[in-house]
């Protein structure tokens, strides 16, 4: 029976797919006030494509919102504090979220729900549980969670290892599965020489690793608007933060903020989007301009895959990467950032971002062999040119272009520095007897996933898993099985949690309430079944 048991445990199950952002999202962070058909349609006609409301609505007020987004073509991200203060452990988890259902599901502008804003490590498994309750009762819709920056450390969390920004991110991307990659860092100083350029380049460094690990697009929110040590953004702000996202792969941004918000005591703010009357400013039309360029290239943007960012020009973070000698395209001309993309049918693109905010440069664009470049962003009027070896464009401050490269065979030179990943995972072995059995399950899986034994000297071998990035965590016990679920690339790890054999059922509750990714404690005697459901899970 226990060797049944432990079958069962171990099989995939196949759980709700994530929701497929098909359109790069333009949205917003505090909504116009008065609420009225009107706000949403400037919305609208500012070129954004998605609506979000959070401060003081009701049901009934996202309900409207829905109908005139419709009417005007957008779509709507829904916020409901029925949703947001959902806790899975409590009784009214289930009355809360079919609530939230029930209210919205169906509307034709629905685009997808607003789970939480910057949140906490120990808050990741809820997030989990909110994010399936609603792929299980409307798929297709998106879950959408917004991160942390670069450099905050909440040294009270007890899943985020010393505040590393690794870290957070990964076990976010783990255990919640979102549907996009969704962070905020701002980095425009008052006075320009503090910009923290370091903190904007290393975010977004480990904001694209992990997407393509994750295979989600990111999405980032962009400063517009005047507070605290913050400057107040011109155009060529707006435009550097835009095309220094899109070099690294980004296909999704939000507005902070777009109307005025007086409601935040935290902060003084200048005029945004809207000024305090909620009548648009100067900003308001150099975002339209910038959205509805990043619009017409949308659909082409959100088909490429990001295979290698590098910087030229004087170094402003530890994480960036100069352009490789060996690589196809050498960029030389100032402070630039080099993207290189690839289609889903195999044609190269290439992003070249001007680092610079205030100061015009030339790219120049050598070539490892004879090209054809055509250049994507619109209104250029460039056309289709033969560049033997070499091709160059002056970008205004903040601005980028994009390229599409065509060539024979790739010979001379590389292109695509994206490598595949293999699944990680650890295996607390306490004695002799089940470090043979790891041993004999690291065998089987050699070439196939990383497997780590930790042994039974490990002061907190849960913790030291967490650091070598495992993605499942096997424990090999005195028991037979238990089971924590989990996901993998929209599959689950299934089983059977036994309370009877539990001695301590509550501490151990809590312990799955806590872990970051797919665990399971198992008699190391199954080890090659073991081996086997690994396989199956990562394949």
């Amino acid at each position: 029976m226990k060797h049944i048991l432990l079958i069962l445990a171990l099989v995939i199950v196949i759980a709700p797919t994530n929701a497929s952002v098909d359109k790069l999202p333009i949205s917003i962070w505090t909504p116009p006030r008065p609420l009225n058909e009107e706000a949403v349609r400037t919305v609208a006609e500012g070129n954004f494509n998605l609506y979000f409301d959070y401060f003081d609505t009701t049901p009934e007020m996202q309900k409207d919102i829905l109908n005139w987004a419709e009417k005007y073509g957008i779509g709507v991200k829904i916020y409901d504090n029925r949703l947001i203060d959902a806790d899975w452990t409590k009784p009214d988890f289930k009355e809360r979220m079919d609530g939230v259902l029930k209210d919205y599901k169906g509307y034709p502008a629905l685009w997808g729900y607003h789970v939480t804003d910057e949140p906490a490590p120990w808050s990741f498994y809820n997030i989990t549980r909110k994010n399936e309750y609603i792929r299980q009762r409307d798929p297709g819709k998106v879950v959408f969670t917004n991160l942390f920056p670069y450099g905050i450390t909440m040294t009270s969390a007890p899943f985020f290892d010393k505040g590393t920004h690794q870290r957070y991110v990964e076990e976010f991307m783990c255990l919640c599965r979102p549907d996009m990659l969704s962070y905020d860092i701002y980095v425009l100083a008052k006075d320009m020489k503090n910009d923290n350029l370091n903190g904007f380049f290393n975010n977004i460094e480990i904001i694209r690793d992990k997407a393509l690990k994750y295979n989600v697009p990111i999405n980032a929110c962009i400063l517009s608007v005047e507070h605290g040590g913050y400057r107040d953004p011109t155009p060529e702000d707006l435009r550097w933060q835009i095309y220094n996202t899109l070099v690294y792969g980004g296909k999704g941004f939000i507005y902070f903020t777009y109307a005025h918000p007086d409601y935040d005591p935290m902060f003084v703010y200048g005029d945004a989007l809207l000024d305090k009357e909620g009548k648009t400013t100067h900003r308001y039309y150099a975002a339209q301009k910038l959205n509805g360029e990043v619009a017409e290239m949308g659909d082409l943007l959100m088909s490429l895959t990001s295979v290698g960012v590098f910087h030229t020009g004087k170094p402003v973070a530890t994480m960036t990467k100069p352009v490789p000698a060996e690589n196809f395209i050498q960029l030389e001309g100032g402070d630039f950032v080099l993207g290189q993309f690839l289609s889903e049918s195999g044609d190269m693109y290439a992003m070249v971002a001007n680092r610079l905010m205030r100061e015009s440069q030339t790219a120049v664009l050598t070539f490892a062999q004879g090209v054809k470049v055509s250049e994507v962003k619109p209104h250029c009027g460039h056309g289709v040119q033969t560049a033997p070896n070499k091709w160059q464009k002056t970008l205004e401050p903040g601005d980028g272009v994009l390229i599409k490269i065509e060539t024979g065979d790739l010979k001379y030179a590389k292109w695509n520095y994206n490598f595949k990943h293999m699944p990680n995972v650890a295996i607390y072995a306490p004695d002799g007897e089940s470090v043979k059995a790891a041993e004999v399950v690291r065998a089987k899986l050699e070439g196939k996933i990383v497997v780590n034994i930790i042994g039974g000297d490990a002061p907190d071998p849960a913790l030291l898993a967490r650091r070598l990035d495992s993605e499942a965590y096997i424990i090999f016990g005195d028991k037979d099985y238990y089971l924590l679920t989990g996901r993998h690339e929209g599959k689950r790890l299934a089983g059977l949690i036994d309370p009877e054999a539990v001695e301590d059922y509550d501490a151990f509750a809590g312990f799955i309430g806590n872990v970051y990714c797919p665990a399971v404690i198992v008699s190391h005697r199954n080890s090659e079944m073991i081996a086997e459901g690994l396989s199956e899970f990562f394949n």
